[in-house]
Order: C-alpha cells, then sequence, then structure tokens
C-alpha cells in the first residue's frame, strides 16, 4: 500500500518538476516590457507606451508585408496579360493569290464545270409540279 503511494508522490513531483522546467526555458512574449532596471524610473506613462510602440511596429510591418505582397500580385497578373496578348497577336492577314484567268477556253470549261454541278439543281427548281 505504500509502495504505490510513494511511486504516485515521485510521478506527481516528476510532472511538476518537468513542467517547471519546461517554463522555465520558454521566453516571454516580446510585448511585455522589461523590468527596470535597480535606481532607474518607469517611463512616463508606464510601460503602455512601450506595449502601444511594440503593437504600432507589429502593424506597420504587417501593413508592410501586405503592401509587397499586392505589388507583387499586381506585377504578376501584368506579366500574365502581357503573355496573353502575346499569345493572342495573329499575323497580318494576307490575301489568298489571285487566281490567273487562264485561256479562254480554260474560262469556258470550268463554267461547263460548273453547269454541269449545277444542272441537276437548276433542272429540280425549275420544273413543273
Amino acid at each position: 500500500m505504500t509502495r504505490p503511494l510513494i511511486l504516485s508522490g515521485l510521478a506527481s513531483g516528476l510532472a511538476l518538476a518537468g513542467a517547471t522546467a519546461a517554463e522555465a526555458q520558454s521566453l516571454p512574449p516580446p510585448y511585455i516590457a522589461p523590468p527596470p532596471r535597480v535606481g532607474t524610473l518607469p517611463p512616463p506613462g508606464g510601460y503602455a507606451v512601450e506595449q502601444h510602440r511594440y503593437e504600432i511596429d507589429r502593424l506597420r510591418t504587417g501593413a508592410d508585408l501586405r503592401q509587397a505582397e499586392a505589388e507583387r500580385g499586381r506585377a504578376q497578373a501584368a506579366r500574365a496579360v502581357a503573355d496573353l496578348e502575346r499569345q493572342r497577336q495573329t499575323p497580318a492577314l494576307v490575301p489568298p493569290p489571285p487566281i490567273p484567268p487562264g485561256t479562254p477556253a480554260q474560262a469556258r470549261a470550268r463554267r461547263e464545270e460548273v453547269e454541269a454541278r449545277t444542272g441537276e439543281i437548276d433542272r429540280w427548281l425549275d420544273r413543273d409540279d
């Protein structure tokens, strides 16, 4: 019976000692002003002024980072638009070369060929119902 009590006491003592050792090794948050030196007076307005200055600096740094990110995004968007416009540009349209008229016999042969293909349509349109 005493053995479990002793072991539980040791375990809880070690747990408490471990927690305090871990807490002792952690740094305080940076917004807490350092303790005053011996023989000096606190700054006018107390340490709230220091905390306020720290918070303003932190907010200013965050705003600068956001502004830099926005500028980077605008530059990237401008590059993307320029790339798209460059890819979209088509070469100047060149008209097809004109077909040489050829001889009157060739022109008559082409006309007869077209009439032969469309003659059936013309006959169908001209039919009497």
